[in-house]
């Protein structure tokens, strides 16, 4: 099939930091050629709303010649990928096209669904997986040997002294002897801000012998606040303005939000009381898509102090556990933490007295400091919240976003291996060495060292041991 004009222009495009936010700054200086050049690299991510923005620009003739066809295209697109303002819009052309106008946008249509690399069903298997308590996790090998020696990272200077906290993903490679070989950083946040440390820490780890060597992802957080330092943190707080430029299209406030939201919602560990500090409680049964986000949902749980109330817990419950009580201080429902597996039947605590104080009605999480339960004020948040926003950054050209989504093993990773990504094809070529595909995996790291990406040079070279 001969490819359009327009869809030439859209899948030849070499935009490389497109974004919403950006094209609509350069349509209201009436930049439209611009506008034009930032939304079409999008389309073949699944872009709806940049597929919808194109759309009104042909209808309306800005910076092109006015085309009723391509403008009814391009709505159908943003249609089918659940954009809800774009039906109304191509229904409302639908009666001022000839049968033959209407079979040249299915036309058009069809190649634009035909050359989409990420379908808006690969983005909704990811919500499934995150209702189905299968989010985005940090992988875990149960078969991996038994750490033996973990030296802690320092914590830099200069994140302290700016009240910086963060987290970072990244890959380790273990010989059969324990040793790690090679640190492989695979998220970041704030970026670079922590990497010296915990590749300085984490190659001095020491694990269980073991006859496989083996591929593992860690996660590691660096909180101010768990370090009981003179700082507080000040970076990992959301702020409307930080919601209003991600609901804008920004890509880089999508992937800001994205990962704050995965700070607060986070499993993470105090380390003196062994118990999840996270207040905020991930309900499936709310969805990102319809949910309101407030800046309050996500408060740093250090910047919350327990109720002073003398708690009644049943000993049956282990804690922590995230709770609902009424005026008079009655247990209405129990949830736990989404990580957790419930073996016991909660509904005879319905009714228990948690406490006699004087208490609102609200929602609540249960917690112990030393043998002591507390109670703290908690929220409810989507549990997609996080794969939400980085499906959008991911969608509005955000390499990282990305990145992270290809790691996790879903359409990301083919994209972005057709892409001639080098940190993916290291990280999966590494994976297809370890698996048996000797062959396969060392060509994709050759192609990445090609590229100068030098952990694959020091990743290949490990392997080559094997």
């Amino acid at each position: 099939m001969r490819c359009l004009p327009f869809a030439v222009m859209l899948f030849c495009s070499s935009v490389v930091h497109a974004d919403l936010f950006t094209a609509q700054k350069a349509f209201e200086r009436n930049e439209f050629a611009k506008a034009n050049a930032e939304l079409l690299p999008l389309l073949p991510l699944g872009n709806a709303e940049a597929a919808f923005k194109l759309g009104h620009m042909a209808k309306a003739g800005q910076g092109q010649d006015k085309d009723l066809v391509k403008a009814y295209a391009y709505f159908k697109y943003a249609d089918a990928n659940a954009f809800t303002l774009a039906k109304a819009e191509w229904l409302e052309l639908e009666p001022s096209l000839s049968a033959k106008d209407k079979k040249q946008a299915n036309i058009m249509l069809a190649q634009l669904q035909t050359q989409t690399k990420i379908k808006r069903e690969d983005m909704l298997k990811h919500w499934a997986m995150v209702k189905a308590k299968k989010s985005l996790q940090p992988e875990t090998n149960k078969n991996t040997p038994e750490p033996l020696l973990r030296i802690s990272p320092k914590y830099p200077v200069r994140a302290a002294q700016e009240g910086l906290s963060g987290f970072i993903k990244f890959g380790l490679l273990v010989n059969k002897q324990g040793d790690v070989t090679a640190v492989n950083i695979l998220k970041s946040y704030p970026q670079g801000m922590f990497d010296r440390e915990i590749i300085r820490a984490a190659k001095r780890w020491k694990y269980k012998p073991s006859p496989n060597n083996w591929l593992k992802t860690m996660w590691f957080e660096f909180s101010l606040d768990a370090e009981n330092t003179e700082y507080s943190s000040s970076n990992l707080i959301i702020t409307p303005e930080l919601i209003d430029l991600a609901k804008k299209g920004s890509a880089q406030h999508q992937y800001d939000l994205a990962n704050i939201i995965e700070y607060h919602t986070n499993a993470f560990f105090d380390s003196n009381t062994g118990e999840s500090r996270r207040l905020s409680y991930l309900d499936p049964n709310l969805s990102a898509v319809s949910y309101t986000l407030n800046p309050s949902d996500f408060v740093p749980p250090q910047a919350i102090s327990p109720l002073a109330l003398r708690l009644n817990v049943p000993k049956e419950l282990s804690t922590p556990f995230f709770v609902s009580v009424d005026d008079g201080g009655r247990i209405t429902d129990i949830k736990f933490d989404e990580q957790e597996t419930l073996s016991i039947d909660i509904k005879p605590f319905f009714g228990h007295q948690l406490t006699e104080g004087n208490i609102k009605k609200g929602f609540y999480k249960v917690e112990r400091e030393g043998e002591i339960p507390r109670l703290y004020p908690a929220k409810r948040v989507p549990s997609d919240a996080y794969v939400y926003w980085l499906e959008h950054a991911a969608r509005n050209g955000h390499k990282k976003a990305q990145h992270e989504l290809a790691f996790e093993g879903s359409e990301w990773e083919t994209y972005l291996l057709e892409q001639k990504n080098p940190l993916v094809q290291t990280w999966v070529g590494a994976r297809l060495v370890l698996d048996g595909k000797k062959a396969e995996g060392q060509q994709l790291l050759d192609a990445a060292i090609s590229q100068g990406y030098q952990d694959a040079t020091v990743i290949k070279a490990d392997l080559l041991q094997l």
